[in-house]
């Protein structure tokens, strides 16, 4: 269940790196591409193996935990760690690119979007 007021509320402001709605249906993305759930899409699970062992390795010594861009949890669980991601991408792009290029880069070829450069947006 996902409450369409605070969805939409996500989306008042664009850069405050919070966003119900991208984190919720990053959650749900995940969940529908995996082949143990709905078919699932393999290509979308290769990626984000990617994503999860970029994430593993990048939290643990994470020089950039006060920034605060992912919570403690995000940095502790790699579901969360996707779906704070996917907020940042779009809430902020620049400063998830400058301090988490990695994981920048990987989110992007996941949803074939690249909010810094918007010619690139679904030229997969």
């Amino acid at each position: 269940m996902l409450s369409w007021k605070h969805f939409l509320y996500g989306y008042n402001s664009n850069n405050d790196q919070y966003n119900v709605g991208l984190h919720e249906m990053a959650h749900a993305l995940e969940y529908v591409n995996f082949p143990s759930f709905f078919g699932g899409t393999p290509k979308f699970e290769e990626n984000f193996m990617l994503y999860k062992r970029q994430a593993e390795l990048t939290f643990p010594d994470d020089q950039h935990a006060n920034m605060n861009l992912f919570s403690e949890q995000g940095r502790s669980n790699y579901h969360e760690a996707w779906a704070e991601g996917v907020e940042l991408f779009f809430e902020n792009p620049a400063e998830l690119n400058d301090f988490y290029p990695n994981l920048y880069r990987l989110i992007g070829k996941l949803l074939n979007q690249d909010p810094l450069n918007k010619d690139k947006i679904g030229k997969g």
